[in-house]
């Protein structure tokens, strides 16, 4: 989750966002609250992290230490898998076969065909192929970008190859759309790919974007979440930097594989918003969850946007339920023509509605 903006509440929209977004009555979901603290429902005392479904009944949350929680339901009721494991992050392609990093396991790769019960491991603890972005195509075969490197695996993560030097860039994400084409992002680029990761060219060089969160759907349409600063005209120059800049949050969009990328006319302003992931029902029905952190006296408020043309500007705002107000990260599942979402927020509460048809 990335910070760029605090107080959105309603009244305030226009001053933040573009007008044309609507804010009514009618823009009013339906949320069902799931738990407000499902870590104290299950009688665990860990902090959660991410939620990912691996089909549209069972999904997975992870908690501090590797644990993991499932639900074969889509969300109404959790189960502890286990508390601990040591992996840090996981990649889950089906209920079953899993990927894994373990910085608590001295710096190891693994993976499980058995939902956890038994795992495969090794050590990458001195490899240049120790990261923690990666993108897979299959359960077998995927990529990572490292400081250093890029590199390649074809056994489900357990052994990697160097297949080149990594861009010039603090890397923040890795998309592979197939075995040719490809994307990653980082402080002030987006690179890609159309070689297999061999080979990686600019497509967007700006020091004042901080681009993370690459998606593509094909090989012309994508998305990014960017953190953008913009030099404030005439004002004070500050100690440390000899700058003033202002600060947003944004999506970037590209119609024609990454030539081009445009800035959302939609962003959240100010140093203590945030946005969450985002996610895309269709080809260009655009949801994203951003608002303000809590800190100090001032309570929290997020605000769920929705862009009917692909992220070119987003014409409504649902407001979110106070108890969802530092989501962590959003998940959509849809079954039989119903799109359902939910939000996991870091207080451990979680809740879902369904989004409207249109």
């Amino acid at each position: 989750m990335a910070k760029s903006c605090r107080n959105i509440l309603l009244f305030a929209l226009c001053t933040l966002l573009p007008c044309s977004l609507t804010s009514n009555a009618q823009n009013t979901l339906q949320w069902q609250l799931i738990s407000s603290d499902l870590p104290k429902a299950l009688g665990i005392d860990t902090h959660l992290g991410d939620l990912a479904f691996a089909n549209n009944p069972t999904g997975f949350i992870t908690a501090k230490g590797g644990g993991v929680l499932r639900t074969d339901d889509g969300g109404i009721n959790w189960r502890v898998l286990f508390n601990w494991s040591g992996f840090g992050r996981y990649i889950f392609f089906d209920p079953t076969t899993w990927f894994a990093y373990a910085q608590l396991r001295g710096n190891a790769y693994g993976r499980t065909t058995d939902a956890g019960a038994d795992w495969q491991t090794s050590d990458h603890a001195t490899d240049p192929c120790l990261g923690v972005h990666f993108s897979f195509l299959t359960p077998l075969v995927g990529w990572v970008v490292t400081p250093s490197s890029v590199c390649t695996t074809q056994d489900g993560g357990l052994t990697w190859s160097v297949i080149a030097k990594s861009p010039n860039l603090n890397p923040h994400t890795i998309f592979m759309l197939d075995n040719a084409h490809g994307w990653m992002a980082g402080k002030g680029s987006i690179f890609v790919t159309a070689d297999n990761g061999a080979h990686w060219a600019s497509e967007l060089q700006d020091p004042n974007i901080d681009a993370r969160d690459v998606r593509f759907l094909d090989q012309n349409i994508g998305y990014a979440l960017a953190d953008v600063r913009v030099p404030v005209t005439g004002a004070a120059a500050t100690a440390d930097s000899g700058t003033v800049f202002a600060y947003s949050s944004t999506l970037l969009y590209t119609q024609d594989g990454g030539n081009r990328w445009i800035q959302s006319t939609w962003k959240i302003s100010g140093p203590d918003g945030f946005t969450t992931n985002y996610v895309i029902r269709g080809n260009s029905d655009v949801w994203i969850i951003g608002g303000f952190d809590q800190s100090g006296a001032t309570s929290g408020s997020s605000t769920l946007f929705h862009s009917r043309n692909g992220g070119v500007s987003f014409d409504s705002a649902f407001p979110v339920p106070s108890y969802l107000s530092s989501p962590n990260i959003i998940a959509l599942l849809t079954q039989n023509g119903t799109s359902t979402l939910l939000v996991l927020d870091a207080s451990g509460a979680l809740a879902r509605t369904v989004l409207p048809t249109n």
